[in-house]
């Protein structure tokens, strides 16, 4: 296996696409802290010094996390051509041949390749970061990793990129056609922020309906119902839909909706101009599907005022949920689908026709 790995880092590292990847990986994180500095130099129309926008810990905290967490996008398409080529690259060069005639066992020859794929997606991510918190650190938003602890969340990030990373591995070992398995993936990255978007949106749970419900209920009781139109008065039935039932398996089985719940946008910056109490690094996650889905029923315009208070909603089990939690969630899926991308694609590999 030493000497597997050995080859493979070798020509991983003589290839002249991966350094042009690394070097990417830190520019592009130049070009973004740039961008993000520019926007909010445009939103103040250059009337106020930087320092003087009061920023606080907390806003400093999200502009940080924010220009960070933008490697859990940029990565994956990287990944799913680089990967693809360069293990495909194998059949046609007649790589994985010879491994096998020279004595490495298929075990050997599949894991070496699992273990340096993950590798280069774990230096780009790294890469990544390590330039951001660096050119962060060279304007006045300045560096505020939260004691550490945004580290911890980006490795959340960077596991589940390594299981994304696992299944182009894996595919690219199984079949021969590159072309093929490269626009598979690719697809497959196009999509999952579709599917991820589907899978937050209906990422609340049948208990919490049926509490929200029975609360709605409580409170209509202390209203006179002829001001209030039927149409906003919720059922369980307009949320436990086909549409739940078919995205609601995809938030709980997959990684599907982690950048939705662990990343934040921009728009939260843009959006304000004082630079108040608008926006800050999250420390717990609303389930966005959940309060999306109930906005309507929460507002009432015609009554000017809330039927349901935001705070009781929020006690609603499963509703608030702290980011902790969330990243254990997130890492137990992450660790369990690699598993599960190596276990099957070894058993098929270890049965496919190399010659």
């Amino acid at each position: 296996m030493s000497e597997l790995l050995k080859f493979e880092y070798y020509r991983i590292l003589k290839s002249k696409i991966i350094w042009v990847m690394e070097i990417a990986a830190a520019v592009i994180p130049l070009l973004v802290v740039l961008g993000i500095t520019g926007i909010i130099g445009e939103m103040v129309n250059g009337e106020i010094e930087f320092d003087d926008l009061g920023l606080k810990a907390r806003n400093i905290k999200y502009i940080c996390w924010y220009a960070i967490g933008l490697f859990y996008d940029r990565v994956p398409l990287i990944m799913a051509l680089f990967t693809c080529l360069f293990v495909g690259r194998d059949y046609r060069d007649g790589f994985i041949r010879n491994k096998i005639t020279a004595g490495h066992s298929r075990f050997e020859v599949f894991f070496s390749t699992q273990i340096t794929q993950a590798s280069v997606t774990v230096a780009l991510c790294v890469t990544y970061i390590l330039f951001t918190i660096i050119a962060l650190a060279l304007t006045p938003v300045g560096v505020n990793l939260n004691r550490g602890e945004m580290l911890v969340r980006a490795l959340v990030l960077i596991l589940s990129l390594v299981a994304t990373t696992t299944l182009f591995t894996t595919l690219s070992l199984l079949t021969r056609n590159r072309a093929a398995v490269t626009v598979l993936c690719v697809v497959f990255v196009m999509f999952f922020g579709v599917f991820g978007s589907l899978a937050n949106q209906y990422s609340y749970s049948a208990s919490a309906v049926k509490e929200y419900v029975e609360l709605y209920e409580d409170e209509l009781e202390k209203y006179d119902l002829s001001d209030i139109d039927e149409e906003d008065i919720p059922e369980t039935r307009d949320y436990l839909n086909g549409a739940w039932y078919t995205f609601h398996p995809l938030f709980l089985l997959t990684n599907a909706a982690e950048g939705d719940e662990l990343c934040v946008s921009f728009s939260g910056m843009i959006m304000y101009s004082d630079f108040g109490n608008d926006f800050e690094y999250p420390k717990t996650v609303i389930r966005a599907g959940f309060v999306d889905s109930f906005l309507n029923n929460i507002f009432v315009v015609r009554m000017n005022h809330n039927i349901v208070d935001t705070k009781d909603i929020l006690d609603i089990k499963g509703v608030e949920v702290p980011v902790g939690q969330v990243e254990l969630e997130y890492t137990v899926k992450s660790l369990i689908w690699t598993a599960i991308y190596t276990g099957c694609g070894y058993a098929l590999f270890k049965k496919k026709n190399l010659f």
